[in-house]
């Protein structure tokens, strides 16, 4: 028997508002069980901005991916994770890196949309240099 998607899931809030924490954990745990996906972990970091990676329960989220603990980061939005073009790209390297996917629920503007794109190209064009090494990341 095939095992389910393990999943951990992020969220990032500029403020202390536990209700909205909760409004992000509920719809994301839903959408975990729509799809028969296992949660494995939850990562909140609550006052942080999106705009550096400083966040502890990002970086613990990127270590326990590194040891292979969940399949999958999901995030009600990728600008959760950052605000920064340059910051997604490497998070989504790294993650890559282990296996991991990111899966965002809301791809309901377009904003997302293009921002995905845009990181797809800039991804193939990291993996395109000419000496092998990414000038990027």
């Amino acid at each position: 028997m095939k095992q389910p998607v393990r999943v951990a899931l992020y969220i990032r809030s500029h403020t202390n508002s536990q209700p909205l924490v909760d409004v992000q954990i509920e719809q994301l745990r839903n959408a975990c069980l729509r799809e028969n996906k296992t949660v494995a972990e939850i990562y909140v970091d609550h006052g942080f901005s999106g705009r550096n990676l400083d966040r502890p329960s990002l970086q613990r989220l990127l270590t326990d991916a590194a040891t292979g603990r969940f399949d999958e980061v999901r995030v009600i939005g990728l600008h959760k994770l950052s605000r920064r073009m340059l910051d997604l790209l490497r998070l989504t390297k790294t993650l890559d890196s282990s296996n991991v996917s990111i899966v965002t629920e809301n791809f309901d503007s377009r904003a997302a949309l293009i921002l995905q794109q845009t990181m797809a190209s800039l991804k193939t064009l990291m993996q395109e240099t000419t000496d092998g090494h990414d000038a990027l990341c």
